[in-house]
């Protein structure tokens, strides 16, 4: 696959206190490409959520902040990438409570 994942460790949670940990983290597109649909699914789920760009495009250098924080505690997430050439990348387990920062490139 010519699009390979990195996951940015900066902001992990260091001895986080137990409470209910917050599930938003930034997207970093550093590709040369645009991202036009990134979805997410609680591990173990078997279907994808809505497309939460909602039709907008991830240019390439560009950030976002995604909120998963549904309230439900669940931290552990599959994440999928569509590119604007059709190519696509899924990263599994990724746990968006302690990685704060998820980068494509």
């Amino acid at each position: 696959m010519r699009v390979s994942l990195a996951l940015g460790f900066a902001s992990l949670m260091v001895a986080a206190p137990v409470m209910a940990q917050e599930a938003v983290f930034d997207v970093v597109n550093a590709t040369s490409f645009g991202i036009t649909g990134f979805y997410g699914s609680a591990d173990g789920d078997v279907s994808w959520e809505e497309n939460i760009l909602g039709g907008q495009t991830l240019a390439p250098g560009a950030s976002l902040s995604v909120n998963f924080d549904n309230g439900s505690g669940v931290c552990v997430y599959d994440l999928r990438a569509v590119f604007d050439d059709g190519d696509e990348s899924v990263m599994q387990d990724v746990d968006v409570c302690s990685q704060k920062s998820v980068t494509l490139n």
